[in-house]
């Protein structure tokens, strides 16, 4: 019989907590709450990162280079 593992996350962006059913490394959670979409970059301990769409990456990227002008 393999015993299920459920652990209690917490939302990098509004702080809800949730429970995660057989976390996984990469796997992607989102928040019941805010509906962040998180991903799993480590399970013990448990650590969820924000993720960042493509078009958000590209802005930040022009962002620093204007910063750096």
């Amino acid at each position: 019989m393999k015993k299920e593992t459920l652990l209690m996350a917490a939302c990098v962006e509004c702080e809800a907590e949730f429970d995660i059913d057989e976390p996984e490394v990469g796997e992607i959670v989102s928040c019941p709450e805010c509906g962040l979409e998180m991903e799993i970059v480590s399970v013990r301990p448990l650590e969820l990162e924000a993720v960042v769409e493509e078009e958000e990456e590209e802005e930040e990227a022009e962002e620093e280079e204007d910063w750096n002008e």
